[in-house]
C-alpha cells in the first residue's frame, strides 16, 4: 500500500495542518486522509490493502479493500456482532459462524470454477467484501457501497 505517494498525498495532509509524527507510516497517513476526507478517503490510496478503522467519536468501523481486489477481506455479521478478517479460515473460527455451505457457490465452483458472485464464500454465513467496496457498521446497519470504478 502506498498513501503517501500518489500525487502528495502526505505534503498535501501537512499543507492542510496535519502534523506526521513518522516520516515512514502508511497507517498515519491513513488515519489522516480519514480525518480530512472521512468515507471517502478510500479513491486516495494506492496499492493493495484490506483495512479496518474504527472511528470512536461516530461510534462505527468501517472495513475497506483495495479496487482490484487483491487483499481480501471476509466478514459475518452475527446479530449485534460483526466477526471480520482477511481469511476465510479465521472468521470461520467463531464458534457462531455457521458451516452451512452456499449451494449456489458451491455449484458455480464446481461449474465454472470460481464463485460468481464477488460478495459470495463457500459458506452461507461468511461473506466477502468486494474490490472497490467499503462497509460502514453503526449500530444496527451494515451499509455497503462502491468506492472506485476503473474507466472503461
Amino acid at each position: 500500500m502506498s498513501p503517501g505517494t500518489r500525487s502528495g498525498t502526505r505534503a498535501d495532509l501537512a499543507a492542510k495542518g496535519h502534523q506526521f509524527y513518522t516520516d515512514h507510516s502508511d497507517t498515519e497517513v491513513i488515519v489522516h486522509l480519514y480525518e480530512e476526507y472521512g468515507r471517502d478517503f478510500a479513491h486516495r490510496i494506492n496499492g493493495m490493502f484490506a483495512l479496518a478503522l474504527w472511528d470512536r467519536t461516530e461510534d462505527k468501523l468501517l472495513l475497506i479493500r483495495d479496487r482490484m481486489g487483491v487483499k481480501p477481506l471476509f466478514y459475518a455479521r452475527l446479530g449485534p456482532l460483526l466477526v471480520f478478517s482477511n481469511t476465510l479460515e479465521c472468521v470461520r473460527q467463531h464458534p457462531a459462524v455457521s458451516d452451512r455451505l452456499n449451494d449456489l457457490s458451491i455449484a458455480d465452483f464446481l461449474l465454472f470454477d470460481l464463485i460468481q458472485d464477488p460478495a459470495a464464500t463457500a459458506f452461507a454465513a461468511v461473506h466477502r467484501l468486494p474490490p472497490a467496496h467499503s462497509l460502514v457498521c453503526e449500530q444496527d446497519t451494515l451499509s455497503i457501497r462502491r468506492y472506485w470504478q476503473p474507466l472503461i
